[in-house]
């Protein structure tokens, strides 16, 4: 008997059931975080022409680490979302790649119009790297065996500059770089002869 297909298990074929939902679904979670984004970050300042805006030595390169891991992370998540949903491998990584860095790009054109900032190159160039990572695993291994992870930790300074790190655990979570840890993940049993006995969860963290 075949076995039976549950909510969980990705479609064989493209299955209009789940596709539809989807795309439906990260439409409404783009607009969303784009308003939320306005909320917390954009609309204490006035909007500005377009521009540009170096800030490789600022933060410590800490936004640098927090583009290349959303990158990762939006290109990772929409890609398995596609596999889910019936579209073929090679498809779902690319739309996945093309979406993270496409929601990435929109929110450097934000920066590029808002007078506290402008649009960074820099970032652009993280936005890659955290794009390039993921398709580079799928291309190599056909898995992720390199995962990026987050840690946050509320930290005293917040308290001194509330407007600039955050008023609530919330705004702290994303704007405080100095509670947040990131952390590149190696998948041991990955990186060793099949039929090892290393739990696949196990990774050595940096």
């Amino acid at each position: 008997l075949a076995q039976q297909r549950n909510f969980f298990t990705p479609s064989p074929t493209p299955d209009n059931s789940r596709i539809i939902p989807l795309v439906a679904s990260e439409r409404a979670l783009y607009a969303g975080s784009m308003i939320g984004l306005n909320v917390l970050w954009y609309k204490n300042y006035a909007h500005s022409y377009f521009h540009f805006f170096n800030d490789d030595n600022e933060w410590l390169q800490m936004d640098k680490m927090g583009h290349i891991l959303t990158a990762y992370t939006i290109c990772r998540l929409t890609s398995s979302l596609y596999r889910w949903s019936g579209i073929r491998e090679s498809s779902s990584n690319a739309y996945g790649t093309a979406l993270g860095m496409a929601y990435q790009t929109n929110i450097e054109i934000f920066d590029g119009l808002s007078s506290a900032w402008g649009f960074s190159l820099g970032d652009m160039a993280a936005n890659t790297i955290g794009a390039s990572l993921f398709i580079s695993q799928e291309a190599l291994w056909n898995e992720q065996r390199v995962t990026m992870k987050i840690s946050f930790h509320r930290t005293e300074y917040s308290q001194y500059r509330p407007d600039e790190l955050g008023n609530n655990m919330v705004e702290q979570s994303i704007k405080d770089y100095d509670g947040q840890t990131y952390w590149f993940a190696f998948a041991i049993a990955s990186f060793l002869p099949k039929g090892n006995k290393v739990p696949g969860w196990l990774c050595l963290d940096f």
